[in-house]
């Protein structure tokens, strides 16, 4: 029979498989562009999104038309937008047909979106004013296996932490994860409009230290939960979340589960990965010998890091064979690794903690 093994090495382990073309998306900033450049790239930097195209929504309202282009949104203010009420009203009609958003700081705060989506049918923060000056982090995540959670380890809105004041949801919405002083810090609304579309709210203005010093902290996790956002509401991932661990945890006590170092899933179409797709895990591990993260039985595709000696990453199948990664993987602590496979362009992308260690264009192709 054929199979599909995910091997987790004295490690607890979360993989996401994606089958799906990632999603495109539209930033819709009415902010300084070049702050909204950052955002941008912080977004492609993680690897996780397709294109991802940055309108100035100061001087520029775009069509419902040109908003169906894209699976998702993400929109924020600090300035006014150029038509708010056309631009609402348009959003509006994007979310009815089915399309993602999601709203940051002032949007959300003391510079709201105006028309239809500034109403309490899809609303999830309700939008008051504004307040700085004190630093705030991550508080309780009140739902650790949500999406959005996925890969995101820390969160510091900064010396600022620019917020809304408004701590009032509108029915059906749900807090995510709050802020240390428990104020809602991420949030989200499910079954929007006619198309059952998904919106997220993100308490924080989405540039980072590396626009300026008071903003968040660009070395925690505010790309992932911006670019985690946008895939839950782009809804165009299929996922694997497991939650497992080994013979033992990485300090050596055992966890009750002796013999299952490896999870066997029956061979199942929906595993059938396409031309593109990204697979990640945030892995632990022991040594550095060959670790397999996921292996789709026959070897049709096979994942690992430290393959047949190396130092990295690894992505096989029968068609390309061994494509190795530059870098190291390091051992004895949490790391996050990700592949990124896109037969069209010819082109295998690895990651590690979100930086890129190397991209292969030669020889690239579909087993």
């Amino acid at each position: 029979m054929r199979r599909l093994l995910l091997t987790i090495y004295l490690a607890l382990c979360w993989t996401f498989v994606s089958n799906a073309q990632a999603p495109n998306v539209m930033i819709l900033a009415a902010d300084n562009q070049t702050w909204a450049n950052e955002v941008k790239a912080k977004l492609q930097a993680t690897g996780l999104l397709g294109t991802i195209d940055l309108v100035d929504a100061t001087t520029t309202t775009p069509t419902v038309a040109q908003m169906q282009t894209y699976k998702a949104i993400l929109t924020w203010s600090d300035n006014g937008y150029a038509n708010g009420t056309t631009l609402g009203n348009n959003l509006a009609s994007y979310v009815d047909g089915g399309g993602g958003l999601v709203v940051a700081v002032f949007a959300n705060a003391s510079i709201p979106l105006s028309g239809n989506i500034n109403t309490s049918a899809y609303q999830v923060l309700v939008p008051a004013g504004q307040t700085q000056g004190a630093m705030l982090t991550m508080g309780t995540v009140l739902q650790p296996s949500h999406p959005i959670m996925l890969g995101v380890t820390s969160f510091n809105g900064g010396t600022s932490t620019y917020k809304s004041t408004s701590t009032t949801l509108t029915s059906g919405s749900y807090r995510i994860a709050n802020y240390s002083n428990g104020d809602p810090l991420i949030m989200a609304k499910d079954n929007v409009g006619p198309m059952n579309a998904k919106r997220v709210d993100l308490n924080f203005f989405p540039p980072s230290t590396d626009s300026r010093g008071d903003f968040w902290q660009a070395s925690s996790s505010g790309a992932r939960i911006m670019a985690n956002a946008l895939l839950y509401v782009g809804g165009s991932a299929t996922a694997l979340h497991f939650n497992g661990w080994g013979n033992t945890n990485p300090s050596g006590s055992n966890v009750g589960i002796s013999t299952y170092d490896y999870i066997s899933v029956a061979d199942n179409g929906t595993m059938d990965l396409g031309n593109t797709y990204t697979i990640e895990s945030w892995v632990y591990l022991d040594d550095n010998a060959n670790n397999t993260i996921i292996d789709k039985g026959d070897y049709r595709y096979l994942f690992q890091t430290h393959p047949n000696g190396q130092q990295g990453l690894g992505l096989y199948n029968p068609s390309m064979g061994w494509v190795y990664s530059a870098g190291t993987v390091p051992t004895q602590q949490w790391c996050h690794v990700a592949v990124t496979f896109d037969a069209n362009a010819g082109k295998v992308v690895f990651y590690l903690n979100g930086n890129v260690l190397s991209t292969h264009t030669s020889g690239i192709s579909l087993q």
